[in-house]
């Protein structure tokens, strides 16, 4: 989403310790992995991206407490009530929105949401879509807060319409696969 800065160091474009590849790049990368990974293991997918998301959910709350600290993903300059004198990335505080404290408390809150759920013992999959779903319109909606440098279309975010697609296709997913365990659950008529 950094294209003026990256397409001069492509090289860092790939190195996650240089900032290079970035939460939905590296989600997708790891959706992908996973798929590969549980292919080659004769594993079942869903299961392991119910754990998986699990461990997303409070690794992106620790990983926002870093946001916060680095000064990255800062809010927009705000007059509202909630605003806290915070640095931008360049160190210069003024009162914003506190953006990475939303997102950090919104994924610790989605950590225990996903725990419980995971407690009924959903079918496979569920963990992972609902996870997916409400992080990425989490993410979409708190980015209309954000005023740190990316790559616009129209009035929104780049990161908005990617979390956006990514927030529609796992609720079509988990309809799709709620209806599929409807339909193996319903029992079937019997031929007289």
């Amino acid at each position: 989403f950094n294209w003026d800065y990256y397409q001069a160091r492509t090289a860092e474009a790939i190195q996650l310790g240089a900032g290079g590849l970035g939460l939905r790049g590296g989600l997708l990368a790891g959706i992908l992995a996973l798929a590969l990974y549980a292919a080659w293991r004769h594993l079942s997918f869903w299961h392991l991206a119910d754990a998986a998301a699990i461990g997303l959910s409070i690794g992106q709350a620790v990983g926002w407490i870093g946001a916060l600290v680095q000064g990255a993903n800062y809010g927009m300059v705000s007059a509202n009530p909630l605003a806290m004198d915070l640095p931008d990335l360049y160190g210069l505080v003024a009162p914003r929105v506190p953006v990475q404290d939303l997102e950090s408390g919104f994924f610790a809150l989605l950590f225990l949401g996903l725990i419980l759920l995971g407690r009924r013992h959903p079918p496979a999959g569920r963990i992972f879509l609902v996870y997916l779903a409400t992080a990425s319109l989490a993410n979409a909606l708190l980015g209309f807060f954000r005023a740190d440098a990316t790559l616009y279309a129209g009035p929104l975010r780049v990161d908005q319409l990617v979390d956006l697609a990514l927030a529609l296709a796992a609720a079509g997913g988990l309809a799709s696969r709620e209806a599929l365990v409807r339909r193996v659950r319903m029992p079937r008529a019997v031929d007289l």
